[in-house]
């Protein structure tokens, strides 16, 4: 058994003591639990250092709902970064939509099952924590200033939860350069810049729509996410980019030949939901790049299920 500091701490706020009761009866050995009864007690508790890990709230409270008690959370910078799940007896589409607006990340529907809630529990606080820990880090490579690695992470999460609420398929472009060390090894640093920044510049209009974003996530690698996009515009997008850099003459001084690049591009696109995790796109898009490379480069291969589907 887990001693008491190295339990995550929850703090459930329910009306019933039924449910405080079987809560309390079937984790408290994995967790420490903190009881409410209503939202104003909620608060109090939620202020206290140290804070809860996470916040389980039920929807119908007198008083002060459910609704309004994670409005308070999430609006109030203390508690913001703090997960919330809803617990309720209700399950009507209109309530799910409303409860994820309003900033709640998961909603579960009694009866209870207690492993599932253990899951979700530690998936969610296990997220969090990794997001506030991205948030504390450098955003924007220096020379591209694209995101870098780890705020096209944290991209990747936001748009992944969007289209899983609102049921959008996420595409994902990753873009290599194609034998990018053997380009710059006989230049400079201000040189191999000058190359980075004029690929940057080639495919920086692409992810351009609200949710689209652009990412450096290694040093030959971007990542292009596209939200709630067709496969059609995803594989539009590799095709202009191939012929972009393709047709790329970049003259490092005068007289000098011109450096020609190119890039291979892997292309998935899925409906997040169920139990798919996270970086199964991520892994995908990888993929359908590594076969892309396979191919010669200057190439796009799209992932498919069955089989990698090639220009």
């Amino acid at each position: 058994m887990m001693d008491q500091q190295s339990k995550l701490k929850v703090l459930y706020i329910d009306d019933n003591p039924l449910d405080l009761q079987i809560i309390l009866n079937q984790l408290s050995d994995q967790f420490e639990f903190t009881f409410a009864n209503n939202g104003k007690e909620a608060l109090i508790y939620a202020f206290q250092q140290p804070q809860p890990d996470i916040f389980l709230i039920d929807i119908h409270m007198p008083n002060m709902s459910g609704f309004e008690l994670c409005e308070k959370f999430t609006t109030a910078p203390e508690t913001s970064h703090i997960p919330i799940i809803f617990l309720t007896g209700t399950n009507t589409l209109n309530t799910k939509t409303r409860a994820f607006n309003i900033g709640c990340v998961d909603y579960i529907v009694k009866p209870i099952d207690p492993q599932e809630l253990t899951l979700r529990i530690n998936n969610h606080v296990k997220i969090s924590r990794q997001s506030n820990t991205i948030k504390t880090l450098p955003t924007l490579e220096s020379i591209t200033k694209f995101s870098n690695y780890y705020k096209y992470l944290q991209d990747l999460k936001t748009e992944w939860d969007l289209c899983k609420r609102y049921d959008y398929p996420l595409t994902l472009l990753h873009c290599e350069i194609d034998h990018l060390q053997e380009i710059l090894a006989p230049l400079d640093a201000e040189q191999a810049s000058q190359i980075m920044l004029a690929i940057a510049n080639a495919i920086r209009d692409i992810g351009n729509r609200p949710g689209d974003s652009v990412a450096h996530i290694n040093p030959a690698t971007f990542a292009i996410l596209l939200s709630d996009s067709q496969i059609s515009h995803a594989v539009d997008c590799a095709k202009e980019i191939v012929a972009k850099i393709s047709a790329l003459q970049i003259i490092m001084r005068p007289k000098s030949l011109p450096i020609q690049v190119t890039v291979s591009i892997g292309v998935a696109s899925l409906y997040p939901e169920g139990n798919t995790e996270i970086m199964t796109i991520h892994d995908n898009a990888h993929t359908a790049l590594t076969e892309a490379k396979l191919n010669g480069g200057n190439d796009w291969c799209m992932y498919s299920v069955s089989h990698i589907l090639t220009s």
